[in-house]
């Protein structure tokens, strides 16, 4: 019974510690700018700096909360643009886009030089810009920052068509059945994505004089397990599959065994709308150039 009662002392405690402290709803996690947001220039403490405008920050830029105002405003540091030197040869627009950025969002002027900190890819702690955001700002145009690292995906796979090996024999032997698998958006973009998956159908393939080896004089339909390994290609709702696949029939006749394609690898593709679906949420991602 004590240790029931010092359990929920202790979770009102801290249930009470987080609301007087706001910044632990933002502590330890990464934010993005889903739109342009005006955000100033301000001090660790969210008071303006002096002669300070406010500025248009980048859509999908990262940044933290290191503090949290009485007026519940966020003071915010945005993660550092990176800044490559090959990309002066090789990207030089590149490399000037992300120069300015971390002028303007990124570091504070020197007190020594009176210049910007801007070729180094940290900085110190006391060098580092700090903007003041909105609250009612944050709310409508920000949402967590979660890398995407893939998913584990599953749905149907139909293959309608199978270019079979030794010798090349193109068929219509529909395989239609379930896969799992990987899959991952490709960098910067949230609609086209990519993924690796295995699966097993059930077949239908047919017994002819061709794969017989002349054998068959009569077409027969036999059923077949189709395990396989598939690349998946897709834009939003649309796939495009790619995969090799083995067609297993039962030997249980000689007619069955003279099928010479048994076990033997093909290779197939297949076409569909929504055919598969993530087993969580697809991760937020970000285009910007940001550690």
């Amino acid at each position: 019974m004590k240790n029931r009662i010092l359990s929920l002392l202790l979770f009102y405690s801290s249930l009470a510690w987080a609301q007087q402290n706001p910044i632990t709803n933002y502590a330890g996690k990464i934010f993005t700018l889903n739109f342009y947001t005006i955000v100033t220039p301000c001090d660790l403490d969210g008071i303006v700096l002096g002669g300070a405008y406010p500025v248009d920050a980048p859509k999908n830029a990262l940044f933290e909360v290191d503090k949290v105002t009485a007026s519940e405003d966020l003071v915010i540091r945005f993660r550092v643009w990176k800044l490559k030197e090959k990309w002066k040869t090789k990207d030089s627009l590149l490399y000037q886009e992300q120069f300015k950025k971390r002028q303007i969002f990124n570091f504070k002027e020197d007190a020594l030089s009176g210049k910007k900190e801007i070729n180094s890819l940290t900085g110190n702690d006391d060098n580092l810009s700090h903007f003041l955001l909105k609250k009612k700002d944050f709310d409508l145009y920000c949402t967590q920052y979660i890398k995407d690292t893939g998913t584990v995906s599953y749905g149907a796979l139909v293959e309608p068509f199978k270019l079979r090996n030794h010798p090349s024999y193109f068929t219509t032997n529909l395989s239609l059945g379930a896969v799992v698998g990987y899959q991952r958006n490709f960098p910067g973009s949230k609609e086209y994505f990519w993924g690796v998956f295995g699966g097993l159908s059930i077949s239908s393939i047919t017994l002819d004089s061709l794969s017989t080896g002349g054998k068959v004089t009569t077409n027969s339909e036999r059923p077949a397990i189709t395990p396989s390994l598939n690349i998946l290609l897709g834009h939003k709702n649309i796939n495009l599959t790619f995969g090799i696949g083995w067609d297993i029939i039962n030997r249980t006749s000689a007619l069955e065994k003279s099928w010479i394609y048994n076990g033997s690898w093909w290779l197939g593709f297949g076409i569909g709308i929504s055919l598969f679906n993530s087993s969580s949420q697809k991760a937020t991602g970000s285009t910007q150039k940001q550690k």
